[in-house]
């Protein structure tokens, strides 16, 4: 039973994202890196914790970015908000 502690609640509500300070980190002849600051809002009264986020864009079915949160763990404190950095590359 104590295993169950660590789900989450049955009403958590995903956090609203919005995105800020888009800037090139690094500008090479075969990629581009950038950094981009997503402003969160968590509506939930519990932090949400998230761990190793890691994506990657395809466009028209071709990849077209990939990219990672600097900060490979990161809290969204509850009924609070926080900018998170978000590095991607774009080849």
């Amino acid at each position: 039973m104590a295993a169950c502690g660590v789900l989450p609640p049955a009403d958590l509500k995903p956090p609203r994202l919005r995105f800020s300070d888009l800037r090139i980190a690094d500008l090479g002849l075969n990629e581009m890196r950038f950094v981009l600051g997503v402003d969160t809002e968590n509506p939930n009264d519990v932090d949400v914790p998230l761990r190793n986020i890691d994506f990657r864009l395809d466009l028209l079915g071709q990849p077209f970015a990939s990219g990672a949160v600097i900060d490979r763990a990161v809290t969204l404190p509850r009924l609070g908000s926080r900018t998170v950095p978000v590095e991607f590359t774009v080849p």
